[in-house]
């Protein structure tokens, strides 16, 4: 089954400017943690130029967290640490693009 998380990035640029993310992971449960979205795919969208950034979701050895790995090296890796349950309104910090990110909404 298909699940999928929806962030929000939590800045000032205003509702029109604001970058989402969107992980997607087959799997036969829910996701209960990020980390469960490794092996999925997703896309980042910064919001303001409409440009949209397709990426792999990945584990990072050295946390407890994801990597972003973006395709055709479009962009840095981004990582997020959490080791917290997905819900939401929680957030999660993204390293690379040093910002806070809200869930949305999941599709569970």
């Amino acid at each position: 089954m298909k699940y999928t998380i929806y962030l929000l990035r939590q800045d000032d640029r205003g509702p029109d400017a604001q970058a989402t993310v969107v992980m997607n992971v087959e799997c036969n449960s829910a996701p209960s943690r990020i980390i469960d979205f490794v092996g999925g795919d997703g896309l980042m969208s910064d919001g303001y130029s409409g440009k949209e950034y397709p990426f792999s979701v990945e584990s990072d050895p050295e946390s407890r967290g994801v990597i972003l790995a973006y395709h055709a090296n479009e962009s840095r890796p981004l990582l997020i640490q959490s080791d917290d349950l997905i819900a939401p309104g929680q957030r999660l910090w993204i390293e690379g693009d040093e910002c806070s990110y809200t869930i949305t909404r999941i599709s569970w």
